[in-house]
């Protein structure tokens, strides 16, 4: 990237990010605003939550008062003169639920007696001597209504008092009042017990001139502060004035030695009190205070961020360039080309005129290298082929990793063989790379080669080339494919087979064919095992390896499967019919078989739409399932074998076979593949006799029935007797062959 594209880049992204710090601040003070009102908000109700509580708890102690005096009034009659020892005795009984400081009884237009909470006693008192705000309450009384005082100072006990009367009845008639006094205490121990939400707020009693009538014990912030309307403590003076003089509810806030405080005063609904509830945002709602201040740090840092990153931002963008690229073009475990830049580089390099070849490369059962050696050991395997590739490529020459162990080359050549010779040199240096220092692991190398034509794109080149190294599937030894006339049909045929399956499924193109297995300890038919042909309708023949491994790719083979399950069965069912005894039949079942839902289910369904017991049915599975979910497989078989079905091992030898899987899998059948006997005719035939000897005999140990393959002469056919294998399938007995012929040949001749 040039330098001006660079500072260009740099101008635009110092523009972004002070437009981005811009609606940040600006988002940020929306926030906190909202934030702030949402805190207020809350504060002021939980300030009206604690005013309510408070207001029920004084409301309550009214009411036990007044019942206190009603009971007491119940007691007194016109009888009996009143006497002062009663009235002790009463005062006495109610100091359980008050504190009453002070009882009297005033006979309607007469003296009346006193007792106070110390002791004292005072008869024939007259109205006139106890206090005005007394007087008013016992001539209420007098007229048949109860009611209470505010709060005035007893001189006497030098207390805040508050005083209530009832009237006293005889017959329906008031015959005097019942007055007594209680001090603020009592009150004030409700606003103690009241505690505010957060704890740390204070209530007070005011009057709606803002005179303090009663505060809590703890007194809070007012200190010497008589009345809230003085200068500079309650806000918005005026307007709580007006607020209070109306009996409305008014939030507000007071200032106080430094510190700000929210208000909240909320009418009793007695004579002209109020109740003033006071904390702080901190209090109330620690959490979103703590919020909001980490917010306000927060955007304040953003700013100054800002600032640092316009003065860092040009080196960054250098590195960070890299790093895009880096990410966007290059494999991480390699370094080298990723699949994407390497076909960008390709198309370019197509525009020149020199001869090019583009190669596919890839490590056979590169999966298996994983999982006995370890990813590591797999990704330095990798990372070798990458500098190995490096180590041989020409100036105008690219390489790249595909994806896991498939690497593509763009090569220049002179020749069919020059090139050939130099893919064989490459092949060697990754071959001779060791996987372990105590082990040899044979890497194997296969390649598909695609030479450029004039008009070819990178995606044609590329499916060739690709194309051209599957064809090598199933080669164990290192090999190069060119793509040629051969791999060209083989692309079409490929191209027919993927187009015409299921219609071939629908049209039953595909054949039942049964390879024979016989009894090698009577020499008779034991079974037979299942095989497709795809007979088309001219009467060509697709062959099983043209289309069985493209089905296991595209996922086709599990309907092929089911199908030849209903065939294997239906052939059954119509011998059964005609009178013959059912022969067990052998079914391969690939991978995919056995991660399909409901997969027993869907089987048993089949038999069961047959009539065929799951016993006559063997399903066959290959032993390379067994290596990769191994606990997965066995659930799975023994489902399989709970409902009646036969499990058997197929081509048990061919790949990595694992004597420690054989032993937990709860098979019925272990089938050796025929290249055991294939190879006891060879150089090292006795010791493979050996191994066969031992599979069998531990296999038997194990209750597991053995079959051998691929038995081709009477030879093969002793052996297999001697070293006691159960079943023997092969050439020798019979090829492979259709249903009818079958029936001819094992059914109708016998």
């Amino acid at each position: 990237m040039s330098e001006k594209n660079l500072k260009k880049r740099l101008s635009i992204l110092t523009t972004v990010v002070i437009l981005l710090s811009l609606c940040l601040v600006a988002g940020g003070t929306f926030v906190s605003k909202y934030l702030g009102d949402l805190e207020k908000e809350t504060m002021y109700q939980s300030l009206e939550n604690d005013a309510r509580k408070y207001k029920n708890d004084l409301e309550k102690q009214i009411d036990a008062d007044f019942q206190t005096l009603r009971t007491l009034a119940a007691f007194l009659n016109s009888g009996q003169r009143i006497q002062v020892d009663t009235l002790i005795k009463g005062l006495s009984k109610s100091s359980e639920y008050t504190q009453f400081v002070r009882m009297g009884f005033f006979e309607v237009n007469k003296n009346g007696l006193r007792v106070d909470y110390q002791g004292g006693k005072e008869e024939f008192v007259e109205l006139e001597a106890i206090f005005k705000e007394a007087q008013e309450l016992v001539k209420k009384a007098w007229n048949g209504e109860e009611s209470f005082s505010k709060f005035y100072i007893d001189n006497q006990f030098q207390k805040n008092v508050i005083a209530y009367a009832v009237p006293v009845y005889e017959d329906d008639v008031v015959i005097g009042a019942l007055v007594a006094t209680n001090e603020d205490t009592v009150y004030k121990n409700i606003l103690d017990n009241a505690k505010s939400t957060s704890g740390k707020g204070h209530t007070y009693l005011i009057s709606s001139e803002g005179k303090f009538l009663i505060e809590d014990q703890q007194k809070g912030d007012k200190e010497d502060i008589d009345n809230i309307f003085i200068t500079n403590y309650v806000q918005q003076v005026k307007k709580v004035e007006e607020a209070l003089a109306n009996k409305e509810y008014i939030s507000s806030t007071l200032k106080y030695g430094g510190y700000e405080y929210e208000v909240f005063f909320s009418p009793v609904g007695v004579h002209d009190w109020y109740i003033m509830n006071v904390d702080s945002v901190e209090n109330v709602n620690p959490s979103m205070h703590t919020t909001m201040t980490v917010i306000q740090q927060m955007f304040l840092f953003i700013l100054l961020l800002v600032f640092v990153l316009i003065v860092i931002s040009y080196r960054l963008l250098r590195s960070s360039n890299q790093k895009i690229i880096d990410q966007a073009y290059y494999d991480p475990l390699t370094k080298i080309y990723n699949s994407t830049r390497f076909q960008q580089a390709v198309s370019e390099r197509l525009n020149s005129n020199k001869r090019y070849a583009l190669v596919s490369l890839n490590i056979l059962k590169f999966k298996f290298i994983n999982q006995v050696y370890g990813k590591i050991q797999g990704d330095l395997l990798l990372c070798h082929i990458a500098n190995v590739l490096k180590s041989n490529m020409g100036k105008y020459e690219l390489y790249c990793r595909e994806n896991a162990d498939i690497f593509l080359v763009l090569m220049e050549y002179d020749s069919y063989k020059q090139l050939h010779e130099r893919l064989e040199t490459i092949m060697q240096e990754i071959v001779d790379y060791s996987l372990h220092k105590h082990r040899k692991h044979e890497i194997i190398v296969h390649c598909g080669v695609s030479y450029r034509k004039h008009d070819d794109t990178c995606d044609k080149l590329l499916n060739r080339a690709i194309f051209a190294m599957k064809q090598a599937k199933g080669n164990h030894q290192n090999l190069i494919i060119d793509y040629d006339e051969d791999v060209h049909q083989a692309s079409q045929l490929q191209n027919y087979i993927e187009s015409h399956m299921q219609q071939a499924l629908d049209d039953e193109e595909f054949k039942l064919y049964l390879h024979p297995k016989f009894d090698l300890h009577t020499d008779k038919l034991q079974g037979a095992e299942a095989l497709v042909r795809w007979i088309r309708k001219d009467g060509s023949m697709i062959f099983p390896d043209q289309f069985i491994p493209l089905f296991e790719q595209n996922g086709f083979c599990v309907e092929l499967d089911f199908y030849m399950v209903k065939k294997a069965c239906a052939q059954l069912r119509e011998w059964m019919n005609q009178g013959y005894e059912p022969i067990m039949i052998s079914i391969n079942q690939s991978k995919l078989m056995f991660y399909q839902k409901d997969y027993v289910k869907k089987l048993l369904a089949i038999v069961n739409a047959y009539d065929i017991d799951p016993y006559y049915i063997t399903l066959e599975i290959l032993e390379g399932l067994s290596l990769e979910e191994p606990t997965k497989l066995n659930d799975i078989i023994l489902q399989l074998k709970e409902v009646g079905f036969r499990i058997s091992m197929d081509d048990f030898g061919s790949g990595y076979s694992s004597l420690h899987i054989l032993s937990s899998l709860q098979i019925d059948e272990l089938k050796l593949d025929r290249v055991f006997l294939k190879e006891v005719h060879g150089e090292n035939g006795y010791q493979q006799e050996i191994i066969m000897k031992n599979i069998i005999q531990l296999a038997k140990s194990m209750g597991m029935m053995t079959v051998a393959e691929g038995v081709e002469t009477m030879d093969d056919e002793i052996l297999i007797k001697e070293i006691g294998c159960d079943v023997g399938q092969g050439y020798y007995y019979n090829r492979p062959i259709p249903v009818d012929v079958f029936y001819q040949e094992y059914f109708q001749n016998q």
